[in-house]
Parts: C-alpha cells; structure tokens; sequence
C-alpha cells in the first residue's frame, strides 16, 4: 500500500519514504511499524500491542521497540518534544497523530480506508520469523540516506547503494580498496589486537596479512596493485613494512622504515611507486609530521606542512592522478584547515578552513572537490568545492560515517559504518558490584552526579543529537534537558556546586546551562585548546587553556565574563566542593591536594584524557583510570596508608563521577562496525 503522510509518500512494497523528489529505503521493522500506525491513526497502541502486532508476540525488550520509534522519528524528521507524527504517551504507549491518507496504487488520488480490526490483522500474512529477521539483516546492509523536512533538505542529494563489505562481529577499521576494485585490506579490532586482513571481494576468501603481535594497520596500496604498505607498532616498536602481493598470496614482506617507540601513524603511496608519504611522532604525546620516503635510495625527507597544533600532520590523502596531497590539519582555534601539497614543487596552499568537528578529508574521484565525514556525530558523506563552497550532501545513512576512502576506477566510496552504544553504570561500594542504572538502545555517556547527590546529568543521543539529560535520585526514568541540535559534542561535564548549572566543554567553547530549564550561554573565551574544567566556587569556572607549549589554568567569573589568569604556577587544577578533595598539577605533572598541596604518591598516570581529569579525590581516596594493554580499570589510592586496589574494569575512558556510597561511569554495550561500500546511482 502507498500512504499520504502529511508531505510525504510512505510505499510499504518498496519500503521507501518520499518527498519531494528524495526517498530513502526504510529497514523492514520500521516498514512494519509505519504501516502499523498509518492503519491505525489517532489510536492510542501500547507496547505490549505493538510487540504482539509486529513483532509477532515475540519476547524482545523496550529498548528494541524504542531504537524503531528512533529511527521513524530520524526519518521523519520528528522529535518527542513537538510531534507531528509520532506522539509518546508515557506509561501509556504511542498515537500515530499525522494526518495519513491511502492512495491509489497508480496516481496521486486518496482512497477510503477500511482500518482492519486486530482479528483481522492476525489473520492477515505475515513474514515468518526467520524471514523477518533476515529481511532486517539484508536492509542494514542495504540503507540509503535519510532525509529531513523539506526547510532544512540539503542543498544537493545524490543517490548512493549502501552494501556491506565485511560482516564481522568485531569492530573494523581502514577500508583500502586495490586499484582493480577486487581485494580489500582492513584491519579488526578485539582485545589487544589489531589484525590486518586481506579479502578478495568477489570469492569472499580472507587472509591476515599483518603481524600476529602487536597492531598492524592501517594499508595502502600501490598504483599498480602488486605491493602493499602497512604499520606495525608493539609496545616496544614501531615499524612500516612492504608487502609483495599476488592475489591473496604474499611473495615478499620487507621492513622499510623504524618509526619512533610509542609513535602510531599511517602510510600511502604516492603516484612513484618507490615514493611512500608516511607520518609519525617522537613520542606518545608529541605532534605527527609527515614524511617522504624513498624506498630505491632509502632516503628520508620531512615535507612542508602546515604548523604543529594538537596531534599535529596524521591526516592526509593522494589526489586520484596527480602527486598531490591532500592535509586535514587543525588550528589554533581548534577547527579543521584543508591544505594541498604539490609533491613536485613543494608548493604548499591552504584551501579553506571548516569550522565543524570533524576529521579526514579527501579528494573526490574527479579531484576536484574535497570529501569529508559529516559533522559529529557523522552520518552523512559531505562534498566541498576546492573554496570550502558549495556544500553538498552525498548521502546519509542510520549509522555512523567514518574513515572515508575512494573506490578506484568508480565513483565509489568506502567506509567505516557501525553504531556506539554506551550504558552508564553504578558501581556500589558495599556490594562492589556494577549494575546498569541508565540502559538506553542508544548512546549514553559522561555520567557526572551533583554535590547533593540527587541528580545525575549525562550526554545522551537518543534524541537524535547530544543532549544534556537529568536522572532525579528515586526516579526510574530521565528527563531530556536541552534542546540544542546543533551538533556539538562535549568532552566534559561538570555541575556547579549549588547543582543550578551545568558547565560543558567543547572543542574549543565553554557553555554553561541552566539545570531548571535548559537555557544555556556561551563564554566569551578564545577559541583555543582547552581542557580540565571545574567549579571553583558558583559563579568562577576554572579551567586551562594552551599557550604555545604551556597549559595555564584561568578562571572565569560569570557574573562580569572576566577571564583571568590563575595565581601559581600550574598546569591544571580540579577545584572540589571540598578544598581536601582540590587536585594541582604542576608543570613537572606531579600533582599535589588539598589547601596545602600535599604531594600525591600515586603511581605515573596521564592526569587528563580526552581533555578531562581522569582522577578525583572524595575523602582519603583518590580515584582513576588505569589502562592495560586494550583495557581500562578503576583504581582506588588511599592518601593515607597508600594502599591501592584494583575495584573493576571498564572498556570506555568517559570520566568517573564519585557519590558517598559508589561511582559513576560510562560502560561500552556495542562498538560493532563493518566497512561498506557506497555505490552511486
């Protein structure tokens, strides 16, 4: 059946949703959902009913029903707050209130409905079971790009077929594709390993072509498909080597480059197959460059690049003909600058600067436009002429888009697409047990509790963008704070010590929200790299910005926007409801506590990660996170007998929150991704 939904055309048959000239592919569950609620609108249909309707009675959770009402909602463009399509009626269920009309299978026309009984819908055919499941399966691999209300649709849209290239049940990275279109390298991801694999596309055989210790990844090919490069890095070393390849089989693998202990990085070839363009860094901590090398003479050459900023020159890409590169490198700002490298001349030419948060641009198969992952959190392929102008939109699909890369002699990309699904967790002191407290079918991280104890604020994307969201000490549900959408992502939350605020850190912006209603401001700071933020008292936020090579702490007092410098020499300070729970890190990074900055014997940890204190005080205990190999574990350090206790572990680094009785954290459900391939139309 074809259906009228306000301006839009919903076909059951061919599972799509149109308007105005766009249509995507909606997954079979959400076919069965729609077409549910278009046959029964204005009715009110509770889950159970939902469940025995389309779901054929079989047992599945809320949370498998609420990821479909998601994503109808994504699709249609709707939101819980303000609906006009899918209303939710809590404790009670959900009400189709669009106005929906039947059309005629061959024009335009609406035609009466006869709205089935319940009797007659179970009467009706249904896929059976396996079917159903296995049409879920094959549409996931089969999405198109979604669409939004014709007043924010994109100013261009291709059409794009969406399949998968790997189906693994692991997370996998750096899609490569050989010149011929056949073989894919990638790497997978699991435990401690990161394993390189090589696929034949068209038999589906896969062998690993990487080292068996360490991380291998990620691959290039040559131009001529014979020869591959990969990096290898082990706790102790760091290597770039040679693969001779025929077919699936290696001839010859060959050591060509020793990078510096602890550096990662990438390789590629350049248009001379002896040339490879390699980056690395001095040390875990230390800026990439990016590098020359030439396998025939063995000579190394550092390449003009942009200046040193954060992590530096690790992101670049080879223009489809011609020996250039294309440099995505951050600035003092924070924001992303695309530059191009004339590998001949040397010339270096800064192309536009885009102030989203984003990463990895690269040429288009014409190599006249630059490619790029969308804004975070990316689920759409973006085009930019050579100016940063004429924006365009290649495709949107319902997962996440990362790690793009050219299909060689096509017009088609692949990338990384998969799904992050985080559960916040209370560890409870007296049972030293963990248990979910917030269980959401979407994304839910940097759980941070107020100094009463009786509000838990966190991040979530269930609504379809990161939103600020509160949990009550004694309810059993949240409640959505913000209404930004705007795309930002936070690395940091923090509530002021009278819990009527809510400080956020972005990239390179400070917000502060009001906990009541939602209002939020921005600071009047520099747009510069920021990290380690706390409350020093209701109306001061204390937090570092970077000065060249120095971090020097500031504080910003809200009610005049004065930013000042901090008195002391210090790094970072974690200001404390509790001056005894007060952390100072030096310039040496020893860090001290309390009102007399008493040394803290804890053992070498990084202080900060992902720009947030990674250890807090509460009392005689100190707080962290450790890392091991590819886990990370909760650790407690007691001030006074020094004693230090392994409490649990934890596969996400996304803050800790610290109450009287247990701890608060982020725990990773689901990381899957797989590589897919987009096939324009």
């Amino acid at each position: 059946m074809r259906w009228k939904i306000h301006h839009l055309v919903f076909c059951e048959k061919s599972q799509t949703l149109s308007n105005e000239g766009a249509t995507i592919i909606l997954e079979p569950l959400s076919v069965e959902v729609l077409a549910y609620f278009c046959r029964h609108p204005n009715v009110m249909i509770s889950r159970d009913l939902l469940i025995a309707e389309v779901w054929n009675g079989r047992i599945v959770t809320d949370n498998a029903v609420t990821r479909v009402i998601t994503k109808l909602r994504k699709a249609l463009a709707d939101t819980p707050e303000t609906p006009r399509f899918i209303a939710t009626f809590p404790k009670k269920g959900y009400k189709f209130v669009a106005d929906v009309k039947l059309l005629d299978e061959h024009t335009e026309n609406p035609i009466a409905i006869a709205h089935p009984t319940t009797a007659e819908k179970k009467s009706s055919n249904h896929l059976p079971a396996t079917s159903l499941i296995l049409g879920v399966f094959i549409c996931c691999l089969l999405t198109w790009f979604w669409f939004s209300s014709p007043s924010s649709q994109p100013a261009a849209v291709s059409s794009y077929r969406i399949d998968a290239l790997t189906r693994g049940m692991e997370r996998t990275l750096h899609p490569r594709v050989s010149p011929d279109g056949r073989y894919l390298t990638y790497s997978t991801f699991n435990a401690d390993k990161m394993r390189l694999h090589l696929k034949d596309l068209a038999t589906e055989e896969t062998v690993e072509i990487g080292d068996q210790n360490g991380w291998s990844g990620p691959a290039a090919w040559s131009d001529d498909g014979k020869q591959i490069a990969y990096l290898n890095t082990t706790g102790d070393a760091c290597r770039y080597y040679l693969l001779n390849i025929d077919k699936l089989i290696i001839t010859e693998r060959k050591l060509i480059h020793n990078c510096p202990k602890g550096s990662y990085g990438k390789i590629i070839f350049s248009h001379e197959n002896h040339k490879l363009i390699y980056t690395e860094t001095p040390g875990p901590t230390q800026p990439f460059s990016i590098f020359e090398l030439n396998t025939h003479t063995g000579d190394v050459r550092r390449l003009p690049q942009p200046e040193l900023i954060l992590g530096g020159n690790s992101q670049f890409d080879l223009h489809p003909t011609e020996n250039k590169l294309l440099i995505s490198s951050p600035n003092a700002q924070q924001w992303l600058e695309i530059y191009s490298l004339d590998l001949v001349s040397d010339a270096l030419l800064h192309l536009f600067e885009l102030k989203e948060y984003t990463c990895c641009a690269i040429w288009d198969h014409s190599g006249e436009r630059v490619v790029i992952q969308g804004e975070h959190p990316a689920q759409e392929l973006i085009s930019f002429a050579l100016d940063g102008k004429s924006k365009t939109t290649l495709f949107q699909v319902p997962h996440s888009v990362s790690s793009p890369a050219r299909i060689p002699n096509s017009k088609s990309y692949a990338y990384v697409g998969g799904a992050l699904n985080r559960d916040i967790y209370y560890y409870s002191f007296n049972e030293q047990t963990s248990k979910p407290i917030v269980d959401s079918a979407m994304d839910d991280w940097l759980p941070i509790i107020s100094s009463d104890k009786n509000k838990l604020a966190f991040i979530s994307d269930r609504s379809g963008s990161e939103e600020v969201w509160i949990r009550e000490q004694g309810q059993s549900f949240e409640r959505k704070l913000t209404n930004y959408q705007d795309g930002r992502h936070y690395f940091d939350l923090q509530w002021s010590p009278d819990g009527k605020l809510i400080a956020g850190m972005t990239i390179n912006e400070i917000h502060v929200t009001d906990a009541a209603n939602g209002n939020w401001r921005k600071l009047k700071i520099p747009q510069e790299e920021l990290s380690g933020i706390s409350w020093k008292d209701n109306q001061t936020l204390s937090f570092s910005i970077k000065s060249g090579e120095l971090w020097q702490v500031k504080h910003y007092d809200l009610t005049n926007d004065q930013l000042t410098n901090a008195p002391g020499e210090w790094q970072f300070v974690r200001h404390a409801t509790d001056n005894n729970d007060s952390l100072w890190i030096d310039r040496n990074d020893n860090t001290f506590y309390g009102e007399h900055h008493t040394p803290l014997a804890l053992k070498p940890i990084k202080v900060l990660q992902n720009r947030r204190f990674n250890l807090l005080k509460s009392g005689d205990s100190v707080f962290y996170l450790s890392m091991e190999a590819s886990a990370s574990y909760v650790e407690q350090f007691n001030v006074t007998t020094h004693q230090n206790t392994q409490l649990f572990r934890t596969d996400t680094m996304n803050g800790l929150s610290v109450s009287n009785s247990g701890i608060y954290y982020a725990q990773l459900k689901n990381n899957l991704a797989n590589i897919y391939r987009a096939s324009k139309q």
